[in-house]
């Protein structure tokens, strides 16, 4: 017969600690290392979900700082050039790195990592007037991935050679007065929402950027709009102040429409292979106009350019010949001497008559350079 429950044998002590032992170790595990980690000297940040720096020293917080200037690489060597006017500065490079610097004017940073990968970049410097990121200057090509924060107070930024940048915080541009971006396919969109007063920018091979909004750029000086292929629609009749326009390499842009009056010194569409038409009115200033290469153009109307030197529209481009007598007649009527007009090469060939070719004449004798068909 079995036995009762209440005769069964009690277990036999077999040297292990008992239940109220284990427990006591376990709290005086944690605690000593609680202890340990308030007690070691540890210095790091982090970013918190509104994008403030937050670092730390000694396992306690000691300050939540929004970095004044910060940007994302994705390299082994980082280096760049920047301008501050109060010192110092500190930067944090992303790899628990952190370096103060005397700062000052143009001055070289750079960064080793030990191994590759991704590191966000954080910047704190009371007043950064420039900030320039080239492959041209540094062993560093490709790198920047992102612009994520821009100080209120930079006045000029060049970003040239990096193939892997996609994003550039641009709502921050309030000051900068001079913008440079040179060869980032990969970047979609680079518009400057509200840009300053007297702003210049430069945008070259940005093969991406399918729309740019020029919206608020009445103020604009300097447009520079180079071999970005794919866009097809560009309001350059906002840029009435713009003194050098140049959009040159447009491929796919179908129209351009120039405001009457604007202050043009020097316009450059060359390479324009989607323009058919356009309009030169009134323009006070313009000095030299080229449309060369520009193999889709068929007829330009000719306003007010008395001052013009310098005129440029061959190369594979469709005039007929009365509109090539019309411009030679045009600027032959101003009376001007020693400038350039190359209207050759057209496509088919068009040589000047009537008109034209007296006007052609006319403008030899008082030391102008004409080529024609």
């Amino acid at each position: 017969m079995a036995s009762p429950l209440h005769t069964a044998q009690s277990p036999q002590n077999d040297g292990s600690p008992s239940w109220l032992a284990r427990i006591i170790a376990a709290i005086i595990y944690d605690i000593q290392y609680i202890w340990s980690f308030f007690s070691t000297s540890y210095t790091g940040s982090f970013t918190d979900a509104n994008g403030n720096v937050i670092e730390i020293t000694d396992g306690g917080v000691v300050a939540s700082v929004n970095p004044d200037l910060q940007f994302t690489v994705d390299e082994t060597f980082v280096a760049f050039r920047m301008t501050t006017t109060v010192a110092p500065l500190t930067i944090e490079w992303g790899d628990g790195t952190q370096e103060t610097f005397a700062g000052g004017a143009a001055v070289a940073y750079s960064h080793t990592y030990a191994d590759a990968g991704t590191y966000v970049v954080r910047i704190n410097a009371t007043d950064i007037t420039t900030f320039d990121y080239s492959d041209n200057d540094f062993p560093s090509p490709n790198s920047l991935k992102s612009v994520d924060i821009i100080p209120p107070t930079l006045v000029e930024m060049g970003l040239y050679g990096n193939a892997m940048l996609t994003y550039i915080n641009m709502a921050q541009f309030t000051a900068c007065e001079l913008f440079t971006l040179v060869g980032s396919p990969l970047l979609l969109n680079a518009t400057v929402v509200v840009p300053p007063a007297n702003f210049v920018i430069a945008m070259l091979d940005c093969f991406g950027i399918v729309d740019y909004d020029t919206t608020g750029y009445t103020q604009c000086t300097g447009f520079e709009f180079l071999n970005n292929s794919l866009v097809d629609t560009l309001d350059i009749a906002q840029l009435t102040s713009c003194s050098n326009l140049n959009i040159s390499g447009q491929t796919a842009l179908q129209a351009a429409t120039i405001t009457d009056g604007s202050v043009f010194g020097i316009i450059n569409m060359s390479g324009c292979t989607s323009l058919t038409t356009l309009i030169l009115p009134t323009l006070p200033s313009i000095t030299s106009f080229n449309a060369n290469g520009c193999t889709k153009l068929k007829v330009i109307t000719v306003g007010n350019i008395s001052t013009i030197n310098t005129f440029r529209c061959g190369q594979g481009t469709r005039l007929s010949t009365s509109n090539i007598n019309t411009i030679l007649t045009t600027i032959d009527a101003y009376g001007t001497n020693n400038g350039t007009i190359d209207i050759s090469g057209q496509n088919p060939p068009r040589v000047p008559t009537g008109a034209g070719a007296t006007a052609k004449a006319n403008l030899i004798g008082r030391g102008w350079t004409i080529t024609t068909d």
